[in-house]
């Protein structure tokens, strides 16, 4: 990975963004007891995945290499309905 945010002109941002994803898996976990944190979790994550959509579509990567956070995307979106909607 340490490679990869070198070719993203990032390399700075490479500790920053896996604390981001430590924090925010604890929240998706203490959001099966706490909706609310679950929700703020998944929100992060999809900002985060859009981010990183958007640079690697930045950089011309192919389907392959954008397919990853294109999934991660789509999935912490659903997670972030799921958990807006059992607060409900």
């Amino acid at each position: 990975m340490a490679s990869e945010f070198a070719r993203f002109g990032m390399p700075k941002f490479r500790q920053f963004t896996g604390a981001l994803e430590a924090a925010a898996a604890a929240g998706l976990c203490l959001g099966l007891i706490e909706p609310l944190i679950g929700a703020l979790a998944s929100a992060g994550l999809v900002l985060l995945m859009l981010v990183g959509l958007l640079v690697r579509l930045k950089l011309r990567d192919s389907l392959g290499q954008v397919a990853p956070a294109f999934f991660y995307l789509c999935l912490n979106t659903y997670l972030l309905f799921k958990f807006i909607n059992s607060r409900q």
